[in-house]
């Protein structure tokens, strides 16, 4: 039973969009970092002759290809964590089921047979369990909905910077890369919260489930 309610808890705890973007987040800090050190490293660089700075202009189709390739990237890491976590959900329901049963035979048995000692222990220790469960459980939807803000804050810094790019890009370029821009981060936050929305509905059911034993 300890197994089961801990592993509820720590299903619920991943009910939440925040890590993808954290992880992505992660990722741009330190390839951020890895250039900055490189910058120190090597002031040299900035002394590229013209030619090699053509080189390296910012191209409209190129960055909608990188726009596109990021989003697609970060929409199967949202599918790959809900799908990891609505699998555990699946499983802990059954294991529910399982300790529901458990209980309601300890329940039914006659005093007589030692079963009202057995049943007054598995009480009190599913009492323990609940109250802690609970706790954690509340103690993790605070937590969801802090770490969602500073990603979603993130992402806006991250629109942002692209907006910057995109300034670079010829005037005639800049609406359309500009518009998938949008487009892809509409899509992410329209499927982050669409997953999340479901995955939180699904863990709240859970919890409710384990409450009612």
């Amino acid at each position: 039973m300890k197994k089961l309610l801990t592993g509820l808890a720590i299903i619920l705890s991943v009910a939440v969009v925040a890590p993808v973007f954290a992880q992505d987040s992660t990722a741009d800090q330190g390839k951020g970092a890895k250039i900055e050190k490189q910058r120190r490293e090597r002031p040299e660089r900035k002394k590229r002759d013209k030619a090699g700075m053509k080189d390296r202009e910012v191209n409209a189709e190129q960055m909608i290809t990188r726009i596109e390739e990021r989003k697609t990237k970060i929409l199967e890491r949202i599918a790959a964590v809900y799908n990891k976590m609505n699998n555990r959900l699946a499983s802990s329901s059954e294991r529910i089921d399982k300790l529901s049963s458990r209980m309601e035979k300890l329940r039914s048995e006659k005093p007589e047979e030692g079963g009202m000692e057995k049943a007054t222990m598995g009480e009190e220790k599913l009492k323990e369990r609940k109250e802690k469960v609970t706790k954690r459980y509340n103690e993790i939807k605070e937590k969801i909905e802090t770490r969602k803000t500073a990603m979603l804050e993130r992402l806006e810094e991250v629109r942002s910077k692209v907006l910057k790019r995109i300034e670079q890009l010829p005037e005639a370029d800049r609406d359309r890369v500009r518009t998938a821009l949008e487009n892809s981060i509409s899509e992410i936050k329209s499927e982050a919260d669409k997953l999340e929305k479901e995955a939180k509905e699904k863990g709240e059911a859970t919890y409710q489930k384990l409450m009612g034993i």
